[in-house]
């Protein structure tokens, strides 16, 4: 970090790559914690230095530089945490005061989660400007990915060939022989067929036994939810523009907890009706376009929703579809940066599942996803599909603008304006606000102390989206002030 561009930061506020520690003598106690929240999430700037007073950055100044970076680099590489770590720091003159920079990479997936003291229940990520400790869930997630077996190629030893769904086989054979009619699938006995498949890993004394992949591709429902207890994908169509306060919630809903392939035949057959398709005519000059790009870059994101989904999470899966947008959210961060899979470098979440898409034509050879997603949606003279990436929350979104170039510009809602896909704590905040509360009093309930941070990430966005309300709208600097979530917040708690 140069010095103007660590300026530029201090004018600022902290956020989730960056937090200042005053350390003028010594390394902060608390430092270790940060250092596992970064290695664990997104990686950032530690800057030694500077202190926080009243939402405000002011240079204090490091009194001893080499002892401060001899302390930090010793702590990454030494037997405090449970993997080395490393970093390198930039030394900067402000105002005749010494600043130190380190910056703290994100480890790859397979050496998390990062703790210390040699107790994995100090796992820590960054949430927002805010180091938190690590969930449970969120630990045992770190644990499932950084194993060599992906998630869905794991033996589940109580299933078998009979909690299958026999439709949902066929449906898939139908599909198969649609897309590779000669393909030997669609002859091959039914045992033979889900082995190639890697549904089924072969014989266990003298029974198979189901894989992740097979259990949700193919499997029943009960049973699928015996494994997956928060298996759903819903699909709402919305009269309204996103954010709009509207007596109608939905006019038409899908709740699926069947099977992977059920689902997506399912959903798709529904979305293709919300996507609007100009007249056009094939090649054969009578014959109408159907299949235009815009619904092949739809059909690509339900597809990469259900083959990278974290069905271990409960948040689950959505597609919404509104009046000006369409949007898709699935339990499940990207593994790499949305620059990297634009070069068609991917790591699929579950590749077997994936490898079962691809054959069937439901999905771009691996790695151009995204790129037949923006290309297939622009074509048609829709604005760019803005993709957001949540790691803390290990939630991805992609959103279609229902708006053509030129036209009257619909504003972005808030949230996805910022890096973060949702507004920090979001529920947490409309669920304490139903009765009201001041600033300080939802500061303390987050346990949060920098104000300005607070009103600009926290308060305002849910302000401007209708979901809070100022009690005395008037005077929005009084000191009586308080908040108190609408009836649209309400509505959204229940969404």
């Amino acid at each position: 970090m140069t010095k103007n561009q660590l300026l530029k930061k201090l004018s600022g506020i902290e956020w989730d790559d960056f937090e200042v520690k005053e350390a003028r003598a010594a390394l902060p106690e608390d430092i270790a914690k940060t250092i596992s929240a970064l290695a664990n999430t997104i990686g950032g700037y530690v800057v030694f230095g500077v202190k926080e007073d009243d939402g405000k950055f002011i240079i204090s100044g490091v009194e001893k530089p080499d002892k401060i970076q001899n302390d930090f680099v010793t702590l990454l590489r030494g037997e405090k945490f449970n993997v080395p770590l490393s970093s390198k720091g930039h030394v900067h003159h402000i105002d005749g005061k010494i600043v130190l920079v380190f910056r703290i990479e994100e480890m790859p997936r397979q050496a998390k989660p990062v703790y210390f003291g040699g107790d994995i229940r100090r796992t820590f990520v960054r949430i927002g400007a805010s180091t938190q400790k690590a969930s449970k869930s969120e630990v045992e997630r770190m644990l499932r990915e950084a194993s060599e077996k992906t998630s869905d190629s794991m033996r589940l030893e109580d299933f078998g060939i009979e909690d299958l769904d026999n439709e949902a086989i066929e449906m898939f054979r139908n599909a198969l022989k649609l897309e590779h009619p000669n393909h030997p699938f669609t002859t091959c006995g039914k045992t033979e067929m889900l082995l190639g498949l890697q549904a089924i890993d072969g014989i266990k004394k003298k029974k198979h036994c189901l894989t992740a992949a097979g259990l949700l591709l193919f499997g029943k429902s009960l049973r699928i939810l015996n494994q997956f207890p928060s298996y759903f994908i819903d699909f709402l169509v919305i009269p309204a523009k996103h954010g709009q306060d509207v007596q109608t919630r939905w006019v038409e809903r899908y709740s699926s907890e069947q099977s992977i392939v059920q689902t997506y035949i399912q959903i798709y057959d529904r979305l293709r009706k919300r996507i609007p398709v100009p007249f056009a005519l094939k090649a054969d000059g009578y014959t109408r376009n159907d299949d235009p790009p815009s619904v092949q870059a739809a059909r690509e994101a339900l597809a990469n929703l259900l083959m990278h989904m974290d069905y271990f999470d409960a948040k689950g899966a959505v597609v919404k579809c509104y009046d000006d947008q369409i949007l898709f959210r699935n339990a499940g961060c990207l593994r790499f940066p949305i620059e990297r899979i634009e070069q068609h470098l991917t790591e699929p979440r579950n590749p077997v599942i994936a490898k079962v898409f691809r054959l069937l034509g439901w999905a771009d050879r691996s790695g151009s996803g995204i790129e037949k997603i923006t290309k297939g949606w622009t074509s048609m003279g829709y604005d760019k599909p803005i993709f957001q990436d949540d790691k803390p929350v290990n939630m991805f979104e992609v959103i279609f603008p229902l708006i053509k170039k030129g036209e009257a510009t619909v504003q972005v809602p808030y949230k996805y304006r910022t890096s973060t896909v949702q507004v920090p704590h979001k529920s947490k905040v409309l669920q304490f606000c139903i009765d009201s509360h001041s600033l300080r009093e939802i500061m303390e309930y987050l346990v949060l102390k920098n104000r300005a941070h607070v009103l600009e990430k926290y308060i305002q966005p849910l302000v401007e989206e209708c979901l809070l309300a100022l009690t005395i709208p008037d005077k929005p600097k009084s000191s009586l002030q308080k908040y108190v979530t609408t009836e649209n917040g309400r509505k959204n708690l229940e969404v």
